[in-house]
């Protein structure tokens, strides 16, 4: 594998738009050691083999906080649709909520100013 300086300068692109600082991790999965049958509480548990280490490594790009991330491109408009994306998914985790409280107010003639306001935001953001 050649990294080009063209793929330096996208990788800074995608970090400085993440706004993270990268740092990278390689792991190789270790092996689990044989264990004997063992006997508890009038229980037997069978034995095993010993599992050997596994013929590969993990690469693991980590942030300042030690969380796992992808390389996006610096592309505002997915930015954008993922921001939406997010507000969707929130509005339709509370909706049964709010539909709720508005069937609620409506037979109590009562009307909450939060919860017009909720389902005006709800209804603005599913419209575009």
């Amino acid at each position: 594998m050649q990294v080009t300086p063209e793929d330096i300068s996208g990788f800074r692109a995608c970090v400085d738009y993440l706004s993270v600082v990268p740092s990278i991790k390689v792991h190789r999965p270790g092996g689990v050691p044989a264990r004997p049958q063992q006997e508890r509480n009038g229980k037997v548990i069978p034995g095993r083999e010993e599992i050997p280490p596994k013929p590969y490594a993990l690469v693991q790009m980590l942030d300042q906080d030690g969380n796992g991330f992808v390389p996006i491109e610096n592309n505002q408009g997915d930015r954008d649709r993922q921001i939406q994306a997010e507000s969707v998914r929130r509005i339709k985790e509370r909706c049964n909520v709010v539909a709720g409280a508005l069937a609620t107010d409506l037979s109590t003639n009562t009307f909450s100013t939060s919860t017009i306001q909720e389902a005006i935001q709800a209804l603005r953001t599913l419209a575009g």
